[in-house]
């Protein structure tokens, strides 16, 4: 089984920081803060898990990878739901790899490339 779905970029913004932690003492570990997800991450997201859904992957297994604790602790509750729905949607076909971009970028009042 192939087991992270997440590209390599988005795996090392959630991990990363995780790694440098686990090299300070025990007690000085604080609990890692929620980082805002951004649109670039989001659409990796949904193009990996269509890159799932094209090898056979079930879209229950798809949303279960995003349910992985280190995910779920680097993002806030808003954006791990936001994420979830990207994903689903863009598996599902309901919205598009460049829909989902544009209408990311358009709610973060990021002007469209012409």
């Amino acid at each position: 089984m192939r087991r992270p779905f997440l590209p390599f970029l988005l795996w090392v913004w959630l991990l990363a920081p995780q790694g440098l932690q686990a090299q300070a003492p025990a007690q000085a570990q604080t609990p890692p803060q929620p980082q805002p997800l951004s649109c670039e991450q989001m659409v990796a997201a949904a193009q990996a898990g269509i890159r799932q859904r094209d090898q056979g992957a079930s879209l229950s297994r798809v949303l279960a990878e995003l349910e992985r604790p280190e995910l779920r602790e680097r993002l806030s509750l808003e954006d791990h739901a936001l994420l979830r729905r990207a994903v689903q949607m863009s598996y599902t076909s309901e919205i598009s790899l460049h829909e989902l971009a544009e209408t990311c970028n358009a709610s973060r009042g990021v002007k469209p490339r012409r």
